[in-house]
Protein backbone atom coordinates (compact mmCIF):
# COMPACT_ATOMS: atom_id res chain seq x y z
CA UNK A 1 0.00 0.00 0.00
CA UNK A 2 0.87 3.62 -0.54
CA UNK A 3 -0.52 6.45 1.92
CA UNK A 4 0.83 9.78 2.34
CA UNK A 5 1.11 12.56 4.22
CA UNK A 6 2.80 16.19 3.93
CA UNK A 7 2.58 18.82 6.83
CA UNK A 8 3.91 22.26 6.90
CA UNK A 9 6.26 21.40 4.00
CA UNK A 10 8.82 24.13 3.56
CA UNK A 11 11.50 24.30 0.88
CA UNK A 12 13.85 26.85 0.46
CA UNK A 13 16.86 27.27 -2.47
CA UNK A 14 20.03 30.00 -2.25
CA UNK A 15 20.83 31.17 -5.92
CA UNK A 16 23.32 33.59 -5.13
CA UNK A 17 22.17 35.85 -2.79
CA UNK A 18 19.07 35.57 -3.39
CA UNK A 19 16.19 32.88 -2.01
CA UNK A 20 14.06 31.06 -3.93
CA UNK A 21 10.74 29.76 -1.19
CA UNK A 22 10.21 26.67 -3.44
CA UNK A 23 7.37 25.39 -1.05
CA UNK A 24 5.40 27.57 1.14
CA UNK A 25 3.66 25.64 4.49
CA UNK A 26 1.95 22.90 2.14
CA UNK A 27 -0.26 20.23 3.63
CA UNK A 28 -1.41 18.02 1.43
CA UNK A 29 -2.15 13.72 1.60
CA UNK A 30 -2.65 10.91 -0.42
CA UNK A 31 -4.54 8.15 0.07
CA UNK A 32 -3.93 4.45 -1.19
CA UNK A 33 -4.94 4.14 -4.83
CA UNK A 34 -4.98 7.62 -5.67
CA UNK A 35 -4.46 8.46 -9.54
CA UNK A 36 -3.71 12.49 -8.98
CA UNK A 37 -2.54 15.80 -10.37
CA UNK A 38 -0.18 18.16 -9.49
CA UNK A 39 -0.63 21.03 -11.56
CA UNK A 40 0.84 24.91 -12.34
CA UNK A 41 2.95 26.93 -14.19
CA UNK A 42 6.63 26.45 -14.22
CA UNK A 43 8.44 27.25 -11.18
CA UNK A 44 5.38 26.42 -9.17
CA UNK A 45 7.06 24.10 -6.38
CA UNK A 46 5.61 20.65 -8.03
CA UNK A 47 8.45 19.00 -9.03
CA UNK A 48 10.04 20.03 -5.43
CA UNK A 49 7.35 18.84 -4.11
CA UNK A 50 7.54 15.51 -5.97
CA UNK A 51 11.18 15.03 -5.11
CA UNK A 52 10.69 15.35 -1.17
CA UNK A 53 7.65 12.81 -1.46
CA UNK A 54 9.48 10.32 -3.44
CA UNK A 55 12.76 10.64 -0.78
CA UNK A 56 14.89 12.45 -3.02
CA UNK A 57 15.14 15.60 -1.48
CA UNK A 58 14.43 16.64 2.45
CA UNK A 59 12.01 19.89 3.60
CA UNK A 60 13.48 22.62 5.29
CA UNK A 61 10.35 22.25 7.53
CA UNK A 62 7.99 20.21 7.93
CA UNK A 63 7.04 16.50 8.28
CA UNK A 64 6.77 13.35 5.02
CA UNK A 65 5.18 10.24 6.30
CA UNK A 66 4.84 7.00 3.97
CA UNK A 67 2.55 4.18 5.52
CA UNK A 68 3.09 6.12 8.73
CA UNK A 69 7.07 5.73 8.43
CA UNK A 70 8.41 9.82 9.16
CA UNK A 71 10.86 9.95 6.33
CA UNK A 72 13.20 12.75 8.14
CA UNK A 73 13.92 9.69 10.93
CA UNK A 74 15.55 7.67 8.51
CA UNK A 75 18.77 6.22 7.14
CA UNK A 76 20.03 6.77 3.99
CA UNK A 77 20.25 3.28 3.44
CA UNK A 78 16.48 3.02 4.90
CA UNK A 79 15.48 5.49 1.55
CA UNK A 80 17.38 3.91 -0.82
CA UNK A 81 15.51 0.63 0.21
CA UNK A 82 12.37 2.50 0.23
CA UNK A 83 13.02 4.03 -3.00
CA UNK A 84 13.86 0.83 -4.59
CA UNK A 85 11.03 -1.46 -3.37
CA UNK A 86 8.27 1.12 -3.35
CA UNK A 87 8.68 3.70 -5.53
CA UNK A 88 9.09 4.47 -8.83
CA UNK A 89 9.95 6.89 -10.81
CA UNK A 90 9.33 8.73 -14.01
CA UNK A 91 11.55 12.19 -14.51
CA UNK A 92 11.43 14.64 -17.35
CA UNK A 93 14.86 14.10 -18.28
CA UNK A 94 14.49 10.04 -18.55
CA UNK A 95 17.70 9.66 -16.37
CA UNK A 96 18.25 6.59 -18.29
CA UNK A 97 21.61 4.96 -18.31
CA UNK A 98 23.44 5.90 -21.44
CA UNK A 99 26.20 2.33 -21.50
CA UNK A 100 22.84 0.17 -21.22
CA UNK A 101 20.08 -0.61 -23.90
CA UNK A 102 16.59 -0.43 -23.53
CA UNK A 103 16.32 -4.03 -22.26
CA UNK A 104 19.08 -3.72 -19.63
CA UNK A 105 17.77 -0.24 -18.34
CA UNK A 106 14.64 -1.85 -17.67
CA UNK A 107 15.59 -5.00 -16.12
CA UNK A 108 17.89 -3.95 -14.06
CA UNK A 109 15.61 -2.56 -11.45
CA UNK A 110 14.30 -5.99 -11.08
CA UNK A 111 17.71 -7.33 -10.44
CA UNK A 112 18.07 -4.61 -7.71
CA UNK A 113 14.83 -6.37 -6.07
CA UNK A 114 15.97 -10.10 -6.28
CA UNK A 115 12.61 -10.72 -5.99
CA UNK A 116 12.45 -13.62 -9.25
CA UNK A 117 15.05 -15.98 -11.56
CA UNK A 118 16.64 -14.09 -14.47
CA UNK A 119 14.29 -15.54 -16.72
CA UNK A 120 11.54 -14.52 -14.86
CA UNK A 121 13.10 -11.32 -14.74
CA UNK A 122 13.54 -10.84 -18.48
CA UNK A 123 10.35 -12.41 -18.99
CA UNK A 124 8.91 -9.05 -17.33
CA UNK A 125 10.68 -6.50 -18.74
CA UNK A 126 10.10 -7.88 -22.54
CA UNK A 127 6.42 -7.84 -21.87
CA UNK A 128 6.71 -4.82 -20.61
CA UNK A 129 8.77 -3.24 -23.08
CA UNK A 130 5.81 -4.49 -25.57
CA UNK A 131 3.38 -3.03 -23.43
CA UNK A 132 4.76 0.51 -23.41
CA UNK A 133 5.01 0.19 -27.59
CA UNK A 134 8.76 -0.86 -27.66
CA UNK A 135 8.52 -4.29 -29.07
CA UNK A 136 11.39 -4.96 -31.08
CA UNK A 137 13.51 -1.89 -29.80
CA UNK A 138 14.71 -3.67 -26.69
CA UNK A 139 18.67 -3.67 -27.82
CA UNK A 140 19.12 -0.54 -28.63
CA UNK A 141 20.70 2.55 -26.33
CA UNK A 142 19.02 5.72 -25.50
CA UNK A 143 20.81 7.94 -27.64
CA UNK A 144 19.71 5.13 -30.62
CA UNK A 145 16.04 6.24 -29.20
CA UNK A 146 13.96 9.59 -29.93
CA UNK A 147 12.91 11.00 -26.92
CA UNK A 148 9.87 9.49 -27.17
CA UNK A 149 11.16 6.36 -26.77
CA UNK A 150 13.45 7.12 -24.24
CA UNK A 151 10.57 8.84 -22.16
CA UNK A 152 8.55 4.84 -22.57
CA UNK A 153 11.64 2.62 -21.34
CA UNK A 154 11.85 5.90 -18.17
CA UNK A 155 8.18 4.89 -17.97
CA UNK A 156 8.66 0.85 -18.42
CA UNK A 157 11.20 1.01 -15.67
CA UNK A 158 9.09 2.95 -13.25
CA UNK A 159 6.25 0.56 -13.88
CA UNK A 160 8.06 -2.65 -13.89
CA UNK A 161 8.47 -3.90 -10.16
CA UNK A 162 4.87 -2.54 -9.85
CA UNK A 163 5.76 0.00 -6.82
CA UNK A 164 2.89 1.21 -3.76
CA UNK A 165 3.44 4.37 -5.43
CA UNK A 166 4.46 6.19 -9.24
CA UNK A 167 6.08 9.58 -8.97
CA UNK A 168 5.78 11.01 -12.87
CA UNK A 169 7.04 14.48 -13.61
CA UNK A 170 5.26 15.52 -16.80
CA UNK A 171 5.38 11.65 -17.81
CA UNK A 172 3.73 12.60 -21.35
CA UNK A 173 6.29 15.92 -22.26
CA UNK A 174 7.69 13.74 -25.09
CA UNK A 175 5.28 11.48 -26.01
CA UNK A 176 2.51 12.21 -29.49
CA UNK A 177 -0.40 12.12 -28.65
CA UNK A 178 -1.66 8.50 -29.11
CA UNK A 179 1.35 7.67 -27.27
CA UNK A 180 0.18 9.57 -24.66
CA UNK A 181 -3.07 8.02 -24.22
CA UNK A 182 -1.39 4.72 -24.42
CA UNK A 183 0.77 5.17 -21.33
CA UNK A 184 -2.17 6.78 -19.39
CA UNK A 185 -4.27 3.91 -20.08
CA UNK A 186 -1.72 1.56 -18.64
CA UNK A 187 -1.16 3.41 -15.56
CA UNK A 188 -4.79 3.62 -15.44
CA UNK A 189 -5.17 -0.11 -15.42
CA UNK A 190 -2.18 -1.00 -13.21
CA UNK A 191 -3.49 1.79 -10.66
CA UNK A 192 -6.95 0.20 -11.22
CA UNK A 193 -5.80 -3.33 -10.53
CA UNK A 194 -2.96 -3.46 -8.24
CA UNK A 195 -4.35 -0.33 -6.34
CA UNK A 196 -1.06 1.72 -7.13
CA UNK A 197 -1.37 5.05 -6.30
CA UNK A 198 0.14 7.75 -8.79
CA UNK A 199 0.91 11.54 -8.32
CA UNK A 200 2.03 13.41 -11.43
CA UNK A 201 3.05 16.55 -12.01
CA UNK A 202 2.36 17.71 -15.26
CA UNK A 203 0.88 21.01 -17.68
CA UNK A 204 -0.76 18.19 -19.65
CA UNK A 205 -4.66 19.10 -20.09
CA UNK A 206 -5.06 15.05 -21.21
CA UNK A 207 -3.24 13.82 -18.14
CA UNK A 208 -5.31 16.52 -16.02
CA UNK A 209 -8.23 14.82 -17.79
CA UNK A 210 -7.44 11.11 -16.63
CA UNK A 211 -6.62 12.25 -13.33
CA UNK A 212 -9.07 11.90 -10.47
CA UNK A 213 -8.16 15.01 -8.74
CA UNK A 214 -6.11 17.92 -9.45
CA UNK A 215 -4.43 19.99 -6.92
CA UNK A 216 -3.13 23.41 -7.93
CA UNK A 217 0.42 24.56 -7.12
CA UNK A 218 1.02 28.37 -7.14
CA UNK A 219 3.92 30.08 -5.93
CA UNK A 220 4.73 27.62 -3.77
CA UNK A 221 1.45 26.73 -2.03
CA UNK A 222 -1.79 24.85 -2.52
CA UNK A 223 -4.90 27.35 -4.43
CA UNK A 224 -7.46 24.57 -5.00
CA UNK A 225 -7.81 20.77 -4.08
CA UNK A 226 -10.20 18.74 -6.22
CA UNK A 227 -11.72 15.21 -6.62
CA UNK A 228 -13.64 14.46 -9.48
CA UNK A 229 -17.42 12.93 -8.66
CA UNK A 230 -17.13 9.10 -9.42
Amino acid sequence: MATVVCRNIVKNYRIGADIVRALKDVNVSFEQGEFSAIVGPSGSGKSTLLNIIGCLDKPDQGEVKINNIIIKDQTKKALADIRRDHIGFVFQTFNLIPVLTAFENVNFVLSLKNSGSAAENRGITMKMLEEVGLKGLEHRKPLELSGGQQQRVAIARALVKEPALVLADEPTANLDSRTGESIMELMMKLNLNKRTTFIFSTHDKMVMEYARRTIDLHDGMITNDQRKKP
